[in-house]
């Protein structure tokens, strides 16, 4: 008790003096703060506000810190969700809402006088979309892997563990951020991409959806659904699934969440099954990747 009273008390001074603006412009930036609390009671902004601020200082190219934003941003993260007693998968929602808020807020496309300003750098949408896909994501798995790391090891002293019979310990976070990035897609207003990664986003809910219709989804066949007459309507959930999938936070099972992709697999055309990304993709100007060199190799240029 003593502990959380200094905490809210330490906080609550910080907002005081360097933070009364800053919190008026996270609170104003529109709909998906109201949106919020709206959904989670009006409790949500004050538990996670700090989240917000943390993420805006670190996007300060002005100071130089000690420690990394991922170790701050990590131990915040782990003070909060003792002094909220909260469950793991409301803390992470707050975590991703307030990195989906910062791109919001912050993520627009700098004007040439901007890019050419001297008076330092200035956050732009490609420094808050690696806060939302990186940072955050790495945070995450860092505090996954720490409880796993503690199972494991509490596994190997344990006399009733017989060697030879060990299993990988999977903690009860990773099952929270699976409820977490459910819970996500509730968020329509903060999902929706900025124009310059819409595409991406597309790309990323077009592959769920080649998943789901058993097709493959080697670069050669994304680039192709490019021409597709249908509407992937991707957003940033989809990107944020991607980035876990990445770091092996969560596997393909996550395309059969409910509402995950708005399009059936049904609707992708039968030819799309029987299209090998080949040389017209390499002529069309494709990328040379690993999948498409290994279908150049295979076929020959005549056909």
């Amino acid at each position: 008790m003593s502990l959380s009273q200094n905490i809210h008390a330490v906080i609550s001074h910080e907002f005081k003096i360097k933070s009364k603006v800053r919190t008026k412009e996270v609170i104003c930036a529109g709909s998906p703060m109201s949106f919020a609390a709206q959904s989670y009671g009006d409790s949500w902004s004050s538990l996670w506000l700090p989240i917000d601020l943390i993420l805006e200082d670190a996007l300060d190219g002005g100071q130089v810190v000690a420690s990394s934003a991922i170790e701050i941003i990590t131990g915040l993260v782990k003070t909060l969700h003792v002094v909220n007693g909260t469950m793991w998968h409301r803390t992470f929602l707050g975590l991703w809402v307030a990195a989906l808020r910062l791109v919001q807020r912050v993520g627009t496309v700098p004007t040439k006088r901007e890019r050419d300003s001297k008076e330092g750098p200035i956050p732009r949408l490609d420094t808050c979309m690696c806060m939302l896909l990186s940072i955050t994501t790495l945070v995450v798995t860092y505090i996954i892997e720490e409880e796993e790391g503690q199972l494991i090891e509490e596994a190997e002293h344990s006399p009733t563990t017989s060697k030879g019979t060990e299993k990988p310990a999977l903690g009860k976070c990773r099952g929270e951020l699976i409820t977490s990035l459910q819970l996500l897609g509730d968020y329509e207003s903060l999902l929706t991409p900025p124009q310059p990664v819409l595409v991406e986003a597309n790309q990323a809910a077009a592959k769920a959806i080649l998943f789901l219709s058993g097709n493959p989804v080697g670069s050669g066949y994304m680039e192709y659904t490019n021409g597709l007459p249908i509407k992937y309507s991707g957003n940033l959930r989809h990107l944020i699934v991607e980035a876990c999938i990445a770091k092996n936070l969560l596997d393909a099972s996550a395309y059969l969440w409910p509402g995950y992709v708005s399009a059936c697999s049904n609707q992708i055309p039968c030819s799309i099954s029987n299209h090998v990304p080949g040389w017209s993709a390499l002529m069309e100007g494709s990328q040379l990747t690993p999948e498409l060199v290994n279908v150049l190799v295979a076929t020959p240029a005549s056909r």
